[in-house]
């Protein structure tokens, strides 16, 4: 609770500044509890007089200060991840650049032993007839791009896979008969006859 003055009455300017201060809102704090000032005075000319209301200074400055802050945050966070991404893009990186180089050494390394292999089995009598190779996959490319390759094993595929025209009795073992005759009965004995007719005893 603010007293009112009751020293001797001012008058002219002071008698003013003393109407506004006696008309100050009661309750509302001038000044923080760390003694740096809140708020500020604002003097209002009415036609009764000087009117001073308290204005905070520093709300908005707390909202700007707290969106400073989370969004320093946020960049800090969002730093931090990508230079943990590009940490780890780099270690893919080389990861698989070894494993290329390494790939590429082992792929040498077997041309080298094809290479030498194939000039030893080609030096042997006929090796051409009894070692056929498969056509290299860069030559394979070229033909199947001029188009001789594909039609030429088109035709070949068609004509290893074209199935043989069967004939029903083909796989069926078949007795030919040599007599339209029956066959006697079992038990029978056939007796011929002189004349060459078969009789039934």
């Amino acid at each position: 609770m603010y007293a009112r003055d009751s020293g001797p009455h001012v008058t002219g300017e002071s008698s003013d500044s003393v109407m506004g201060q006696d008309r100050r809102p009661i309750g509302i704090p001038i000044s923080s509890s760390g003694g740096q000032n809140t708020y500020q005075m604002m003097t209002l000319e009415t036609t009764s007089g000087t009117v001073q209301l308290p204005v905070d200074v520093q709300a908005a400055s707390r909202v700007a200060d707290e969106k400073r802050r989370r969004n320093a945050g946020a960049s800090a966070r969002f730093r931090q991840r990508r230079k943990e991404k590009e940490k780890e893009a780099s270690t893919t990186i080389a990861r698989l650049e070894q494993q290329m180089k390494e790939l590429s050494e082992d792929a040498d390394f077997y041309k080298r032993e094809r290479d030498y292999m194939a000039s030893v089995i080609l030096q042997a009598s006929g090796a051409e007839r009894h070692f056929p190779r498969p056509t290299s996959p860069r030559r394979r490319r070229s033909s199947v791009a001029t188009g001789g390759h594909n039609s030429t094993s088109s035709s070949a595929f068609g004509n290893a896979r074209e199935p043989r025209a069967h004939s029903p009795d083909e796989g069926r073992n078949v007795r030919r008969r040599t007599s339209l005759a029956p066959h006697p009965p079992p038990g029978t004995q056939s007796v011929v006859s002189p004349a060459g007719m078969p009789m039934h005893s």
